[in-house]
């Protein structure tokens, strides 16, 4: 128990206490206004262990020392980590004060950006190297939502945000966040300042800006949001930002307090983006990092960092390019989506070197690149003008990826019509490989019997490009479309946030491919072995090892208004297989308003695939062995399955074909049938195509098919992976 004088000395020790601990909390508000929950908490929480530890002082030897030591070491330790925050992000790079750079002629070889404003070319390119162009139209409408206070980003409705604690996710989705913190309404706002002339709008830009250095430079151990301070975010605010800058400095809203500020911000935003350890290689947000650090160099050559920023930039940027972008012109990403991105990159970057008379050579290289991936283009536009949705491709048509992209002259005149119409007159009919990136394509009229919007397209996939992003578990799979109709599909993109959903899209499950025991897999080992294109038919080959204990081949035969035939052949690298048995199972996703109809178990289980007006347009076949079951499948939520995504977020229901087989290995032999003669009537499948062993050789197939009424015979090794046809 206390006596009297003790209770004195413990009320005295409480107030002081609890005096330091709210006043240093104050403090902590202060430098970290978002996290004044938690800094209560913690106070609450101090003070009691502070009042345990008095108590406990009585009867334990040097308790206070130790106390005082810990105190002491864990404040420096918080300072310390504040001050390496400040010095990181908040620096001064400059040689005088900021207000004044504008009267300081550069030694720099580039121009300073205000004396070719006025100048609408040059003016193009450098909003368009810094992300700043946007169309006129609801520009206005979009600037005067952010004067009161209104953030609408993607397809989500707009939110009220009166104040900006920067951590804001109203949706549950990190793209929200993302976008909050890459800033690309201060452009707008900028925008809408030029259009009126209305100083408010630069007004809430400045005082946006304002509001993110100073919730998101001066913190405490960890910043409001993970996108305050990263790779591609950082990137696209300095880019935002530079622009914002060369308009706000002619007016009479710079003061020397908030200039100071803004330059040491921009200056610690490009020293973080020259830092090696933020660098993000083989990847597309390298590409941005280098745009930003290029145009921060040519635009403030008055920093006096940036002569060796601009060094560094187009050093990293050559290295980047080249791991980015194939000898074919393809992007290497996994997805034609990246594609554009990597197009609209390179010609941003090229623009603006060229501008500003920085690497003539290096811009030649990278005009050429840019050539290439154009002639890609037909390769990835779907008979409905939309792009190939391969890895994370949202649905998006070619006329719409095309306004992505600027300056476009001289195109081929095939290229000129499918960007600007989504179709095209000329036949692209080509069976085309790019084995080294993992592609093969099929595109056929009929020798233009077709139009562009009927032909058959086939884009089959054995992309696995290791540390490059945007793939999907998708090996050894295709999508396909014929006769006006898209027949089987890829899931899209849906979204990046890490939900059930996400984990879906990035699944085997969710492509048409061949899983094992209902699991994905990791892994980046596989080829695309062999490709045969002759005016019969089109044969290619495809392995991956990325089933642990597995090897998975594919072998693709197209014969054109007829079918295509699939051979998939799983072995067990296991030496004792019987002992083991295991589920296969044969996967194809099919557009969501097909249906499957008219499953039959019989000698050969097939299945009919009906159009919405329950027109055949398809029939899947299984050849070999009769699996042990067929199921039809559509938006099942445990486990997911049958789903595809068409817009941002959101999944729709898609039916889903399921063959099974029990064992230690399996081969499927299964043909789609999309001949117009044989759908139109109730002949057997025995009367077009059959299946038979050579010499009771599992690795030798003998295929009999009725193709243009003439009968081929193709001898299939299915071990050496080679067709021959008699």
């Amino acid at each position: 128990m206390l006596n009297n004088r003790n209770k004195l000395f413990f009320l005295m020790y409480s107030t002081v206490l609890l005096i330091i601990g709210f006043s240093l909390s104050q403090l902590l508000i202060m430098l970290a206004p978002w996290r004044q929950f938690e800094i209560y908490f913690i106070l609450f929480v101090g003070i009691i262990i502070g009042e345990i530890f008095w108590l406990l002082g009585r009867k334990i030897k040097h308790l206070h020392k130790t106390l005082t030591i810990l105190l002491i070491v864990s404040s420096l330790g918080i300072f310390y980590s504040y001050y390496s925050v400040i010095n990181t992000h908040f620096i001064n790079e400059y040689p005088v004060l900021s207000t004044q750079i504008e009267m300081i002629n550069p030694t720099q070889k580039q121009i300073v950006l205000n004396t070719i404003q006025s100048e609408d070319g040059h003016r193009m390119y450098i909003l368009q190297a810094l992300n700043a162009i946007q169309p006129k139209d609801k520009l206005l409408n979009k600037a005067d939502n952010l004067i009161i206070s209104k953030y609408q980003f993607m397809k989500y409705k707009a939110v009220t945000l009166p104040e900006i604690a920067w951590d804001e996710d109203p949706y549950d989705d990190v793209s929200w966040n993302f976008s909050l913190h890459k800033m690309d309404y201060i452009v707008t706002l900028t925008r809408a300042y030029e259009e009126t002339e209305n100083i408010a709008y630069l007004q809430k830009a400045q005082a946006l800006v304002l509001d993110w250095i100073s919730d998101n430079t001066f913190y405490l151990l960890l910043p409001p949001s993970k996108f305050t301070w990263n790779d591609h975010t950082t990137a696209l605010r300095l880019m935002n930002w530079l622009y914002f800058i060369e308009v706000w400095k002619k007016t009479s809203l710079p003061t020397e307090k908030n200039a100071q500020t803004i330059f040491r911000s921009i200056s610690g935003h490009a020293k973080l983006l020259a830092s090696d350890h933020f660098y993000s290689y083989k990847h597309n947000h390298g590409i941005d990092q280098d745009r930003a650090l290029i145009a921060f160099s040519a635009m403030h050559p008055y920093n006096v960092n940036s002569p060796s920023y601009q060094k560094l930039a187009l050093e990293r940027s050559k290295i980047q390019f080249a791991l980015a972008v194939s000898e074919n012109g393809i992007h290497m990403e996994h997805t034609p989506a990246y594609h554009f991105y990597g197009m609209t990159q390179i010609e941003k970057f090229s623009n603006f070197l060229a501008l500003w008379d920085i690497a003539p050579t290096y811009v030649k290289q990278l005009q050429n690149k840019f050539t290439r991936m154009i002639d890609y283009i037909p390769y990835i536009v779907k008979p409905d003008g939309h792009i190939v949705q391969i890895g994370d491709t949202a649905k998006s048509s070619i006329t719409r990826k095309y306004k992505q992209l600027i300056n476009l002259e001289k195109l081929p005149q095939v290229i000129k019509e499918l960007i600007t119409t989504g179709a095209t007159n000329n036949a692209i009919d080509e069976s085309k490989v790019f084995q080294e990136e993992g592609y093969a394509i099929i595109r056929d009229s009929l020798n233009r019997e077709l139009s562009f919007k009927d032909s058959f397209y086939l884009f089959f996939t054995a992309g696995a490009h290791e540390g490059r992003t945007h793939r999907q578990a998708d090996d050894l799979s295709f999508v396909m479309s014929n006769r006006g109709n898209e027949i089987l599909i890829d899931p899209g993109v849906y979204s990046y946030k890490e939900n059930s959903g996400r984990d879906y899209i990035l699944s085997s499950s969710a492509h048409n491919t061949v899983i094992i025991d209902n699991k994905t897999y990791d892994g980046w080992d596989t080829t695309l072995d062999n490709f045969i294109a002759n005016d019969t038919y089109t044969y290619l080959t495809a392995t991956h090892h990325n089933y642990e204990g597995f090897t998975f081949e594919r072998h693709l035969i197209y014969l054109a208004n007829n079918m295509v035939i699939i051979i998939d052949n799983i072995t067990n690298k296991s030496v004792n297989t019987k002992e083991t048995s295991h589920e296969f199972q044969q996967i194809f996703h099919f557009a969501p308003m097909l249906k499957i109809d008219n499953v039959s178990l019989d000698k050969n289980a097939y299945s009919s695939i009906l159009d919405a007006n329950n027109t055949p347009i398809l029939k899947v076949v299984q050849l070999g062995k009769i699996p042990t079951s067929i199921d039809i499948v559509k938006g099942q939520k445990k486990p997911m399955q049958g789903w595809h995504s068409i817009e941002h977020a959101k999944l729709i229901p898609a039916p889903t074909l399921i063959s099974t087989i029990q064992g230690s290995n399996a081969l499927f032999v299964t043909a789609l049938v999309f001949n117009p003669l044989h759908l139109s009537k109730a002949n057997s499948i025995n009367d077009l195509v059959t299946l038979s062993p050579i010499n009771n050789n599992k690795n030798l197939i003998k295929l009999a098919v009725m193709h243009n009424e003439t009968e081929l015979i193709f001898e299939v090794d299915i071990q050496l992976k080679k067709i021959t046809l008699n």
